[in-house]
């Protein structure tokens, strides 16, 4: 007889959204040293305001955790799953604490941070375009190709929001085992996570205010 799945606690997921008016100086404030480099060498502005609006939620809130300065906390790399390098899912050196950043461009922009007491997935990603999903897809598990192609015979609409649902679980997924979208696409299938949940996780939508936006998180059982 197979043991029912227990109800788990979802992460703790905090958003922000990053506006033209916010105080950047005080943001790059928060960073460490080798962020504030890293960031220095980013030479899209775009780019450069999200990176820190990122790793500043971040600390922020890690801080608020855990005590000291945003500025101060150290940061560590589990191993890399594919080389073993010094890069692999990140953590607070101090604390028994989880998390996954994620954040979305463009007009509207958003960052997120998921918190957890145990390895966490997190992933935000707006509604793809039609041509994306047509190049994309034909890359994934084969239930989730069958799952867009069905949607597809609906409404090139309901195609694209299949596949980005699809394709947020799986980011969230691989950004929990801390490997990322460095393996094969086809591997793990999301397709249904309800009926064929994924050995070892928990893997679920995380409703967003926005319709254009598609949020989902994985967390280790």
């Amino acid at each position: 007889m197979s043991r029912e799945r227990q109800p788990i606690t979802p992460p703790t997921i905090i958003l922000r959204t990053p506006a033209p008016t916010d105080d950047l100086d005080a943001e790059r404030a928060c960073l460490s040293p080798e962020e504030l480099h890293h960031a220095n060498t980013l030479r899209d502005g775009e780019t450069h305001r999200m990176f820190v609006a990122r790793r500043a939620l971040l600390r922020t809130e890690l801080a608020a955790r855990l005590g000291g300065s945003p500025a101060e906390i150290v940061i560590d790399h589990r191993p890399c799953m594919q080389c073993g390098g010094p890069h692999g899912r990140p953590y607070p050196r101090a604390a028994d604490l989880h998390f996954s950043v994620a954040s979305v461009r463009g007009p509207r922009p958003v960052v997120a941070l998921a918190l957890a007491e145990r390895p966490v997935g997190f992933d935000l990603e707006e509604v793809a375009e039609l041509d994306v999903v047509r190049d994309v897809a034909t890359q994934l598990h084969v239930r989730e190709r069958a799952a867009v192609t069905a949607a597809l015979e609906t409404s090139s609409r309901a195609a694209c929001s299949v596949f980005t649902e699809i394709w947020t679980r799986k980011e969230a997924l691989l950004k929990g085992t801390g490997e990322g979208i460095t393996v094969p696409l086809d591997r793990d299938d999301v397709s249904d996570v309800r009926a064929r949940p994924i050995r070892g996780w928990t893997v679920a939508m995380w409703e967003t205010d926005r319709p254009d936006v598609v949020g989902a998180w994985a967390l280790s059982d």
